[in-house]
């Protein structure tokens, strides 16, 4: 019985080694994900995909230890539903949610694209034609604006007759840039 155990339990100085580095992989994830993942989801290339799957890697093994266990792997996946109920609890409050919460961003303004906002998310106008096709616009003229959503989805608002409501716009940055005939008068 003790060799089984041996097999897939975990003794404590590996318990609480397994909580440490899982904790901190799971903040450097997130801190990772903060930064890069608007831009991976928007657009994710070969490339991407492949460090993605090597960042995986990478975290999980490192949560393991060197000798992965039943009992630890156990060990870490609770800790891991824990971390990201209490920052999901977290990121529940105003407060938080305000200083933390990823932001929409503007990419198209009418039919003119924001290059500079474009580059700084790591995406190229080829990727803002591919959406606008994807959604069946034929002409620039069409769009109203097209905002990178905080889960990295495009959203593609098309010009109507009636104009835009502002509030439509509420929160996303750079809102400003937008020509002001494309509102509801």
């Amino acid at each position: 019985m003790s060799q089984l155990w041996d097999e897939i339990g975990i003794t404590q100085p590996a318990a609480l080694a397994t909580v440490l580095t899982t904790t901190v992989m799971y903040l450097i994830a997130v801190g990772i994900l903060r930064r890069y993942g608007q831009r991976f989801a928007a657009s994710p290339s070969s490339l991407d995909m492949a460090t993605a799957a090597v960042l995986g890697a990478v975290i999980g093994r490192t949560m393991l230890g060197p000798r992965p266990t039943l009992a630890g792997g156990l060990l870490a996946l609770a800790t891991l539903v824990i971390l990201e109920g209490s920052l999901s609890a977290m990121r529940a409050h105003p407060p938080i949610a305000r200083r933390h919460g990823g932001k929409a961003v503007l990419l198209m303004a009418g039919a003119k694209p924001l290059i500079p906002v474009l580059r700084r998310y790591g995406l190229r106008e080829m990727d803002l034609w591919a959406i606008l096709r994807q959604k069946g616009i034929a002409q620039r003229s069409e769009v109203a604006a097209v905002i990178l959503e905080p889960d990295g989805r495009m959203s593609v608002l098309a010009r109507t007759e009636s104009g835009l409501d502002p509030a439509i716009l509420y929160g996303v940055r750079g809102a400003e840039a937008m020509p002001p005939d494309l509102f509801a008068s």
